[in-house]
């Protein structure tokens, strides 16, 4: 691709923690993955540190401090060292963040657990928060069966929601498993001690949102849905 694109190593994290997950304790080669899973986190960390221009994203999650974006922007350099194109893709962040998810389960009952744990699982956590945030969009009038407005992912940080839209982006079972790991770990990393719980509803609207999206968007004849969609709710705010 001609540099770091979000979507690589977003997928290469999160086949990392899925094989991470997957492996026995016992596996010959699970030490091995979990430690290559590390770093291919480090490697996302480190897009996201180095996320300075254009992120459409007005509040920062992620660090100690809180100080730094969770959605890199979607290209880089080779080395990881200039921003290419700017502003995040879900795609990519959906998996990266599965995959930190799916590191910090395999290892949280390990003893001792790994010197980074708490490192891992506090970004997950924080990244699960910020996609909400920064990568989905409520309707300005309609409703989900819950009562909260439906909410549509986004194209990127940058662009997209109710007026263009993508089906090939959306993975709901991505947001469940999101919602559930902030309410698991929402004692230890939520800014408040009811975050996870007043955010879950949000979640299940864009889990609700994003199967109304795909059914709308499928062929009847063929049952694929197309590269790029406007949904019928959408509106001309957006």
């Amino acid at each position: 691709a001609g540099g770091v694109v979000s979507e690589g190593q977003g997928y290469g994290l999160f086949l990392a923690g899925t094989l991470a997950a997957a492996l026995p304790a016992e596996h010959a080669a699970r030490v091995t993955v979990v430690a290559e899973a590390y770093e291919l986190f480090r490697g996302w960390r480190l897009m996201c540190e180095r996320t300075v221009s254009d992120s459409c994203q007005e509040s920062h999650f992620c660090g100690e401090d809180e100080s730094h974006e969770c959605l890199p922007s979607w290209k880089f350099d080779d080395a990881v060292t200039q921003e290419v194109g700017t502003g995040s893709a879900p795609d990519g962040d959906e998996d990266a963040i599965l995959g930190m998810l799916l590191l910090v389960l395999a290892t949280q009952s390990e003893a001792p657990r790994p010197p980074w744990w708490g490192e891992v699982a506090q970004w997950a956590y924080q990244s699960c928060r910020a996609f909400l945030q920064h990568l989905s969009v409520d309707h300005p009038t309609l409703l989900s069966s819950n009562g909260r407005p439906l909410r549509m992912l986004k194209l990127g940080s940058c662009w997209g929601g109710w007026d263009c839209n993508n089906p090939s982006y959306h993975a709901p079972g991505h947001y469940r498993a999101f919602r559930d790991y902030m309410l698991s770990f929402a004692a230890s990393y939520g800014a408040t001690a009811s975050e996870a719980a007043d955010l879950a509803p949000v979640w299940d609207s864009l889990v609700e949102t994003s199967h109304a999206l795909l059914r709308e968007a499928q062929c009847d004849a063929s049952g694929l849905v197309p590269n790029w969609w406007v949904p019928a709710d959408g509106n001309d705010d957006e």
